[in-house]
Parts: structure tokens; C-alpha cells; sequence
């Protein structure tokens, strides 16, 4: 009853918190928590992962739910909002889980699920974007943009801007964690043409849009460098959910160890959306949880310029943006 939970037990070295955290009794924790100052309670973040319904990104939301923190995925419809719940609830014993019904297709279907994660949340403290995608052929939506560089570039530009507000206000460790692959690396987009789907092909085109999406990165990292928001980006390998339906004939028939894709493809991921040490992550490029040095055409400020130029003349003549109200 008057016992101290933040305070180190006689018949062990830990905390009643810390063997409430191991032993995955989190609402011991939130009930701790509400005895102890602020200073001294175990922190839960709101983590929304774009697209955490399946793959990787499902991966991710166990792994961040295992560890007692609120999170919330989109998805694109109620079946598959709720078998990921369901699956997510079980496997973790952490309710704190819940999904965001939204489309990623056009600016109006992110405008809509904008507004519905404002009012799911009221604060923000991690935003994970991994969409992927390997087109078979071009598509061009609504906008007039090829559906790979609006995946890869456009929504997770718009969805970082108009959640920016519910980042910062959590204080001076709110995080944006994009997923980008070193496919870049053979990536040569054209502003004029890529964007439109006018160089389009079905191989080149993830590469130009994975170059893209780094582009982007480092233009969020320079728009977010005097605020609490930290930006930041992780190569992202393939999970055991994803590699059966991987089309590469080769990683299909090697041998592999489950347990041993899972853990390193959420060690990266979630050691930037939780890890205290990860705040000072911004402009950086991880693969796992080592930094990796970028290219220095990647990062020409020249070519920074011209496609934040570019996106900020787009989006400012989208119709849809404008009739919300900008």
C-alpha cells in the first residue's frame, strides 16, 4: 500500500515497475505510474504506424505493443483493422491497440485520414511510414501522379506536414521514422518526368522513387532542424511475413531463420521509435541501428531546393488541399 514503486525491491535489483514491464502487466504500470511524479513514471509513447496491418509493418506493432506502448495503425479496411487487432491483442496481452480506417491513394483520401487521426490522438510521439511497393505497371491517380512516386514521396510528405502539430506538442522527442530502402543507391529520378510517371518502368521506377523518398527525408530533417520533432530514416530488410511473397526466386529457396529476419528487421525500427539515445537520430540514416553515411549527391542542397520547390508549388495548387481549408 505505502510502498514506493519506483523504488528497488529488497529481493531483487529491479523496480516494481520494471518487473511489472517484464512480465507484460502494463496496466500495473499505468496504474504505477499515476502514484509517481512525472519525472520518475516509465514513459509509454503514441505510435502510429502507417500501414501496420500486414508484413513489416504488423512485425513492428507487435514489437512496440510487447513493450507496453499505445499504438495505432491504418489500414484500408475493417476486415483487415480487425484480424490485426485481434492478432496484435493476442500475441502481446497489451490492448492499448487500435486502427485508423484510411486510403493512401490520392491528397483528398490523406486529407481524410489526417483528419481522422486528429481525432483519434491529441499528441503524437512517433509517426512510422513503411508503405512498399513494386509496381507492375504505371498508374496514375487522381492527382495526375504516378501511383509509386505518390507511395514513396508525395503521402508520406503530407502526412509528416499536417502531423506535425500533434508531434511537437509532445516536448522534444517526437519522431518521424521513414522507411528507406539502399535500392536508392541505383535510383536517378527526373523532376520533370518522374513525378508523372513519364519514365516509367516497372524495374527503374522503385529505384527513382526510393531516391525520392530519401530526398524527402532529408527535406523533412532540414524543415523539422529547429523544432521538437526529429526526423530520421532506417533501411528496412525483409521480415518473415514478407519474404513468401517476395518475387526474388532466390531468397524464396535459401535457408532462413524466422526468429532471425524478425529480429533484425525490427531492431532498427524500433529502437528509433522508442530508445532514449534515438533523439539524437535527426537528418541521420540507419541500417539496423548503425548509422549509414549518405552519398553526397544525395544530399547537394541544390538538388534538396529544387524538390522541396517543387512539392511546395504542387501542393499548392491542389484543389482538394485548397477546398480543406490550407
Amino acid at each position: 500500500g505505502k510502498a514506493d514503486p519506483g523504488v528497488v525491491e529488497e529481493l531483487t535489483d529491479q523496480t516494481t515497475i520494471e518487473v511489472a514491464l517484464e512480465c507484460g502487466h502494463f496496466e500495473i504500470v499505468d496504474y504505477l505510474n499515476g502514484l509517481l511524479p512525472e519525472h520518475r513514471r516509465h514513459r509509454f509513447r503514441n505510435i502510429l504506424v502507417i500501414e501496420g496491418h500486414h508484413g513489416r509493418g504488423k512485425a513492428i506493432c507487435k514489437s512496440l505493443l510487447s513493450k507496453g506502448h499505445r499504438v495505432a495503425f491504418t489500414c484500408p479496411s475493417q476486415q483487415d483493422g480487425d484480424i490485426a487487432m485481434k492478432d496484435l491483442k493476442g500475441a502481446t496481452s497489451n490492448h492499448k491497440v487500435e486502427y485508423i480506417l484510411g486510403e493512401l491513394e490520392s491528397i483528398r483520401s490523406l486529407m481524410d485520414l489526417v483528419h481522422s487521426i486528429h481525432q483519434k490522438f491529441s499528441s503524437l510521439d512517433v509517426m512510422m511510414y513503411d508503405v512498399k511497393v513494386h509496381p507492375a505497371s504505371k498508374q496514375v491517380n487522381e492527382d495526375g501522379l504516378e501511383s509509386t512516386f505518390f507511395l514513396q514521396y508525395m503521402a508520406p510528405c503530407v502526412l509528416a506536414q499536417r502531423l506535425g502539430p500533434l508531434l511537437e506538442k509532445n516536448g522534444p522527442d517526437s519522431r518521424v521514422v521513414i522507411f528507406c530502402d539502399k535500392a536508392f543507391h541505383k535510383g536517378h529520378p527526373d523532376i520533370l518526368k518522374t513525378p508523372f510517371g513519364y519514365d516509367f518502368h516497372r524495374h527503374s521506377t522503385h529505384f527513382h522513387t526510393e531516391l525520392c523518398k530519401v530526398i524527402l527525408f532529408l527535406n523533412l530533417s532540414r524543415r523539422y532542424d529547429n523544432t521538437h520533432v526529429r526526423v530520421m530514416a532506417v533501411h528496412p530488410t525483409v521480415s518473415s511475413d514478407d519474404w513468401g511473397c517476395c518475387g526474388n526466386l532466390l531468397m524464396r529457396i535459401l535457408p532462413r531463420d524466422p526468429q532471425n529476419d524478425e529480429n533484425r528487421t525490427l531492431a532498427g525500427p524500433v529502437w528509433l521509435a522508442e530508445s532514449p539515445e534515438a533523439q539524437k537520430a535527426h537528418g541521420k540514416y540507419y541500417d539496423g541501428v548503425q548509422p549509414v553515411a549518405l552519398p553526397a549527391s544525395v544530399k547537394d542542397l541544390k538538388v534538396l531546393s529544387d524538390w522541396e520547390q517543387w512539392t511546395m508549388d504542387f501542393l499548392a495548387s491542389a484543389k482538394c488541399i485548397k477546398s480543406l481549408g490550407d
